[in-house]
């Protein structure tokens, strides 16, 4: 039985088959496709440090880069160092 080539979805490559109804040329390929599916389907969101509109990666994802999110990261941090509660409460 001769075996038809076939089209890779993700990646155009062509390739022979293993199971009736494969269709990418590898794992790889098809957990690319997977990850560049799930995070087409994100919303667009804001920055909560700057506001600037950005395509989120990870549906968590509440900053737009590593810089906004160190610059809230250490300022929360100084806002805690700030306040000390006072030794008696009594």
């Amino acid at each position: 039985m001769d075996k038809k080539n076939l089209f890779c979805v993700h990646c155009g490559k062509d390739f022979i088959p293993k199971r009736r109804n494969q269709t990418y040329c590898s794992a790889k390929c098809r957990d690319r496709r997977r990850y560049k599916r799930q995070v087409d389907q994100l919303a667009s969101t804001f920055c909560l440090q700057c506001g600037k509109d950005f395509k989120p990666v990870r549906k968590w994802q509440k900053f737009c880069s590593r810089d906004c999110q160190n610059f809230c990261n250490n300022f929360i941090e100084e806002l805690l160092n700030i306040y000390t509660p006072p030794d008696d409460l009594e």
